[in-house]
């Protein structure tokens, strides 16, 4: 049986920039800073967290959290920050291969 592509509408993708980890560096303190690569403007699905599920994982946090569908050629992974409408979030879960479900989390 031949198994279809799924494809995210265009209708539905808005822009944000993507912040790339790079490799963590150590202060002379021993204190790690995190350091990130230059942003790339990416298109995702972006909406509210909501449902009985995120509620009872993320309490009273799911006001600060977002869910992302992206399908694109960036593989983004836990740790990676992304801008979207001036806020910076930075992702707490992510799954999938050819269309990626992320997680994300405001940065205070």
């Amino acid at each position: 049986m031949r198994r279809l592509k799924r494809r995210l509408r265009r209708e539905g993708l808005t822009a944000c920039s993507y912040l790339k980890r790079a490799a963590p560096i150590k202060d002379r303190e021993g204190n790690v800073i995190p350091q990130f690569e230059q942003e790339k403007n990416i298109k995702a699905e972006i909406w509210k967290a909501s449902g009985r599920t995120q509620l009872e994982m993320y309490g009273q946090r799911i006001i600060r959290i977002k869910n992302m569908l992206y399908q694109g050629n960036e593989v983004i992974s836990e740790g990676d920050r992304i801008e979207y409408h001036g806020e910076l979030y930075e992702v707490i879960s992510a799954s999938g291969t050819e269309i990626q479900k992320i997680e994300m989390e405001k940065v205070t």
